[in-house]
């Protein structure tokens, strides 16, 4: 809200113009009480949605500042810390840029600076602990996660769709469990891992074309799906056995399998999956055992979720 007032002799009068988008043809004006001696113009925008509907399609409005601390905080984890100067080159900033910035951030504790080295602050683990916490039932489905890690003794993951990227919310790893090359808050490409083709399978084909379109299928090994038909080709076959699997399509040397979480029979809220060496994840392991433990895991879960904490009511 914009508000300027003048001296005037005018004292009957506050003339309040509202603001009226583009396309329509006057202002709306109304007569209030006004204390004697001013005369304020007040003019009032629109509520945003109101206003946005002007910004011609295609363009994005953004801060160049905030683009730039984006860029600080990425370089940082890219770097997993620095100097100014390391964090200058990195990003390509000015060293006088980027001390600015690094000492932004510093002042509202998200970056900490100890023997002149700079590192991103624990402060994000309180963004990053909210979100995950609105994103999903928590308690319910990282019990469910260490369930099907002591059964199984392998690595598991739980991970979520945002933005047509998958993102891992959580990994619990079992007595025999290998750590794969991704990490919890990790965004991969939704074809190329057993979780994201899960999600994908639950989803319209009109919503899955989206996703492609805006993220194409880029390949990260010669095993990687990059071809949209056969992608659709796989995903029909997933539609029907309810798993996904992930042969050596990510990364080298790690086979996948996948389940798709979803309570309301709509698309999934997220999959789980098992991950391992491929040298161990093969043959009836891979394709019959691992998927029972998983898929009777999961019904369960949908069931607590959709009826209560007693899966039981749903036959009562």
């Amino acid at each position: 809200m914009s508000v300027r007032s003048y001296p005037s002799n005018i004292a009957e009068t506050r003339v309040r113009k509202r603001y009226i988008p583009r396309g329509a043809n006057e202002f709306h004006n109304e007569k209030q009480p006004l204390i004697k001696g001013t005369v304020s113009f007040i003019i009032v925008k629109d509520a945003w949605d109101g206003m946005t509907d002007h910004i011609p399609a295609g363009r994005t409005e953004t801060l160049k500042s905030v683009e730039t601390a984006i860029t600080v905080i990425e370089g940082l984890r890219d770097l997993d810390g620095g100097r100014v100067c390391e964090v200058a080159d990195h990003t390509d900033l000015p060293s006088s840029t980027a001390y600015k910035y690094l000492n932004t951030l510093r002042k509202h504790d998200l970056v900490v600076k100890e023997s002149g080295q700079y590192r991103l602050g624990l402060r994000f683990l309180t963004f990053g602990g909210y979100v995950r916490n609105a994103a999903v039932p928590t308690d319910r489905i990282w019990e469910m996660l260490k369930t099907i890690a002591n059964r199984t003794g392998e690595m598991t993951h739980f991970t979520t769709e945002e933005h047509g990227r998958p993102v891992m919310l959580y990994a619990f790893r079992g007595e025999t469990g290998v750590q794969t090359r991704t990490n919890v808050g990790q965004r991969l490409y939704m074809h190329q891992v057993a979780s994201g083709k899960a999600i994908l399978s639950t989803m319209a084909d009109e919503e899955i074309r989206a996703i492609v379109d805006r993220h194409g299928l880029p390949k990260a090994t010669k095993n990687t799906t990059t071809d949209p038909e056969a992608l659709f080709t796989e995903i029909e076959r997933i539609r029907e056995t309810g798993v996904a699997f992930n042969r050596e399509e990510s990364a080298k040397g790690v086979h996948a399998v996948g389940v798709p979480l979803a309570p309301d029979e709509g698309t999934a809220i997220g999959a789980f999956t098992i991950a391992g060496p491929a040298s161990r994840l093969t043959g009836d392991r891979l394709t019959e055992e691992l998927p029972a433990a998983l898929d009777e895991a999961v019904n369960e879960l949908e069931l607590c979720l959709r009826y209560g904490q007693n899966p039981q009511s749903a036959t009562g």
